[in-house]
C-alpha cells in the first residue's frame, strides 16, 4: 500500500540510528509559505535558520553549516533506507531543525531591495532536506564499491558519534 510521506512520517518507526531525530518534539505543520507581508529581515535570522538558495551567504550562514553537518551525519542511513521511507526520513530531519527553533527561509525576490526572507512551508522545507540528503551520494556509493568501507565511512550516516564533537543544534 502506497502511503504519502506525511502519513508515513506520522506512522513510521525510524531506525535506531535516527533516534535523535525521532525523539524531537513534533512541530506544528506549516501548510504554505508564510505571509510575505511579514518578512524576516537579515537581523532577525537566527543561528539555527537554514537559508534556501545558493551563494556565499547560504554557505557561511551558521544555520546552514549546522544543517550540512546534520545531513552529513545521516546521509548514508538515508541512502540505504527503503525508497518508501526516504520522504518520511526527510520530514524527520526538517522537524528536527524546526524543533531547535530553526526555520527554512527563502529570499523574497519580489522585495529584493529589503533583502528580506520568508519562511517556507513544510513541502518546500522537506524537499530541501531530501535534496540535501541525496547530494553527493553517487560519489559516496562509487567510493564504497571501489575501495570498500574505509575508516572515513564506517560511521558516516549511521548516527554513531564518538562523543568528541558537539551536536550542531545543541547549545554550547
Amino acid at each position: 500500500q502506497h502511503l504519502s510521506t506525511k502519513v508515513r512520517y506520522q506512522e513510521y518507526t525510524p531506525p535506531q540510528a535516527w533516534s535523535e531525530l525521532a525523539e524531537a518534539d513534533k512541530m506544528p505543520e506549516i501548510k504554505e509559505d508564510y505571509d510575505k507581508a511579514r518578512p524576516v529581515v537579515p537581523s532577525e535570522v537566527s543561528p539555527n535558520d537554514v537559508l534556501l538558495g545558493r551563494g556565499g551567504l547560504t554557505n557561511s550562514n551558521p544555520g546552514n553549516i549546522k544543517f550540512r553537518e546534520l545531513v552529513r551525519k545521516y546521509r548514508m542511513a538515508y541512502c540505504t533506507a527503503p525508497k518508501g521511507d526516504k520522504g518520511a526520513l526527510a520530514r524527520y530531519l526538517c522537524n528536527f531543525v524546526r524543533s531547535k527553533k530553526g526555520r527554512f527561509l527563502k529570499r523574497d525576490d519580489e522585495n529584493d531591495s529589503a533583502h528580506a526572507y520568508f519562511e517556507v512551508g513544510d513541502e518546500k522545507a522537506v524537499s530541501k532536506c531530501g535534496q540535501a540528503l541525496r547530494e553527493g551520494t553517487a560519489q559516496m556509493i562509487r567510493r564504497v564499491m571501489n575501495d570498500g568501507i574505509d575508516e572515513s565511512l564506517q560511521n558516516h550516516g549511521t548516527g554513531a558519534d564518538d562523543g568528541t564533537r558537539q551536536h550542531p543544534y545543541m547549545p554550547g
